[in-house]
């Protein structure tokens, strides 16, 4: 992007007594520059998505959300980004199902940086905003005025009243409680309206830029493609009515660009309670459009912001990235799949046949690490179009992750009761939809060997029946015993100098559980015992194939 103190010269518009007042400093050496890129909480970020959300639409989930660390991420692509592409990109990455026109945008910009430069920079006086709109344009309703303000303009006639009499008329006693009554009465309903006023100033800002915006976009620029013209229409069709709705909420010139002005006209004579009144009202006529103008802005700065990250440039590296294939059925496949914010992971080509994969390997080799990139390039997918990888193939179904279950004594829910809980809402959310993809990782690690194993065989078995599930776990045996609707892999480190990993076929046999006692501290008589231990139930459990295979082909039990 352009140089940040450049652009806010050329673009932030500013009153005639901000253009002195920088004519000033700048003769001073001193250029205003006002503070970029305001902090938001999480809740004001997610407003947007929770404000369109609705109960069983496939959104991704809380803990989804949590275990792929999708704050993060998104955070990442919104570093130069207002707080309106930031409100946009997370409702994408949540609720996914980008519209195709979208793509074809992004690729357009990403082969021609200067356009997406220039995009960009009409987008800079909304990143020097504090305040976010969601509360005001889709979750609070109008607010109810106090009954007396559609009279406030007799209260400061009153007062200029008994000011002239006070001075020109003989009755100096009566007039000077009159002047102090009607005083009283302007500073009480200052106080009264001083927290929704203050509200107000702070949203009005937010929204007048919002509409300058429109009028910029729409203003098509000379230095736009006929491409990028025909991507910004839906801003022409915005256009006069946003500049209507602008005229509407703005103070007058003279108070606006005098603040010492503007305040003596407030505070005696109220002029900013009859605009907050008026204001209010236009607000609620325009409610509906002021949405749409809303959500045109949010999507086209999120849609900004995934070129630029895609781009690469400006400080930020090109990733990994191509634009997937997509269908609606529960398989899917990368080649080279890698995760953006882990630069050190080592691709890897993943492929499903229909069937589930029961996921092995050594402790510390990157099992979590490979789902958790599994996890993102399928939301990406979902909400952009593109995957973390050299080729994929993905749906644009519901995910839904479980990696990292924790105990949570305030609740008193054991970590055990977590796994359950979270599991079960895993079986009702496969039940729910037409096919979706489950991530697991280290399956039912809060109980005991035997009953991990049990729980788990008969909780993937079932969920199994209704998604695609990538589970990770150091119970090897659930490969052989979930044969009929999983296939399992394991990870082996080819060269540990430079950690080259392969996905191949097949179950772990070489775990490393009791090769880490000695590199940990361990003395070598306790290795011993532990690995005699390990063949003395190997050899009493660790061969399946032995027995029947209790999870038929039909899902039902043959226990002999």
């Amino acid at each position: 992007m352009a140089d940040s103190a450049t652009l806010q010269t050329e673009i932030i518009p500013a009153t005639l007594w901000q253009r002195g007042l920088r004519a000033v400093d700048n003769a001073l050496g001193l250029p205003i520059s006002p503070k970029l890129d305001w902090l938001f909480a999480e809740s004001q970020i997610a407003s947007y998505f929770a404000a369109k959300t609705k109960p069983g639409d496939g959104s991704i989930d809380a803990q989804t959300w949590k275990d792929l660390k999708l704050s993060d991420y998104r955070d990442s692509l919104s570093q130069t980004t207002s707080i309106f592409g930031q409100q946009g990109l997370h409702r994408q990455l949540r609720a996914g199902k980008p519209p195709s026109a979208t793509t074809a945008q992004v690729k357009n910009w990403i082969e021609n940086p200067s356009a997406l430069r220039a995009l960009s920079a009409q987008f800079l006086p909304l990143r020097a905003l504090d305040t976010e709109l969601c509360g005001l344009l889709f979750e609070r309703d109008a607010p109810r005025l106090p009954t007396w303000v559609p009279y406030s303009a007799l209260l400061p006639a009153s007062f200029a009243l008994s000011v002239f009499i006070f001075i020109f008329a003989p009755i100096g006693l009566p007039a000077a409680l009159w002047f102090i009554a009607t005083a009283l009465a302007i500073i009480v309903a200052q106080q009264t309206m001083s927290d929704a006023l203050d509200t107000w100033n702070r949203e009005a800002k937010s929204l007048r830029e919002m509409l300058a915006l429109i009028a910029r976009l729409a203003a098509s620029p000379t230095n736009l493609n006929a491409d990028d013209s025909a991507h910004l229409a839906i801003f022409k069709t915005l256009e006069t009515r946003a500049k209507w709705v602008n005229r509407q909420i703005t103070r007058m010139p003279l108070t606006a660009a005098m603040p010492p002005v503007r305040d003596y006209f407030d505070y005696f004579l109220l002029s900013n309670v009859r605009h907050y009144a008026k204001s209010q009202i236009v607000i609620a006529q325009e409610k509906l459009f002021l949405q749409s103008c809303y959500e045109a802005v949010a999507n086209l700065e999120a849609d900004l912001a995934i070129a630029h990250h895609l781009a690469g440039g400006e400080n930020l590296e090109k990733p990994r990235y191509c634009w997937a294939s997509s269908h609606s059925t529960p398989i899917f496949s990368f080649t080279n799949l890698v995760h953006p914010m882990l630069p050190a992971v080592t691709p890897l080509t993943v492929l499903t046949t229909g069937k589930g994969i029961v996921l092995t390997g050594q402790n510390g080799i990157g099992k979590s690490t490979l789902l958790k990139s599994i996890g993102l390039s399928l939301i990406t997918h979902r909400a952009f179009g593109f995957c973390y990888a050299d080729s994929a193939d993905a749906p644009t179904l519901p995910i839904y992750v479980s990696l990292n279950n924790e105990d949570n004594l305030a609740a008193g829910e054991s970590l055990y009761i977590a796994e359950l809980r979270r599991a079960r809402e895993l079986l009702e959310g496969s039940q729910a939809t037409n096919g979706c993809i489950c991530l697991i990782d280290e399956v039912f690690r809060g109980t005991n060997h035997l009953e991990a194993v049990a729980a788990a065989g008969a909780v993937l078995n079932r969920l199994g029946q209704h998604a695609t599930v990538v589970v990770s776990s150091h119970h090897a045996v659930l490969g052989p015993l979930l044969a009929a609707s999983f296939d399992p892999f394991f990870l082996r480190m080819e060269n540990e100098d430079i950690r080259t990993l392969q996905l191949l076929p097949g179950v772990l046999a070489d775990t490393n559980g009791i090769a880490l006692l000695s590199k940990n501290g361990f003395d070598t008589e306790i290795e011993a015992d532990a690995r005699a231990v390990l063949n003395w139930i190997g050899d009493y459990l660790a061969h399946p194939t032995e027995n029947p295979n209790i999870f038929s082909a039909k899902n039902t039990l043959k226990i002999p």
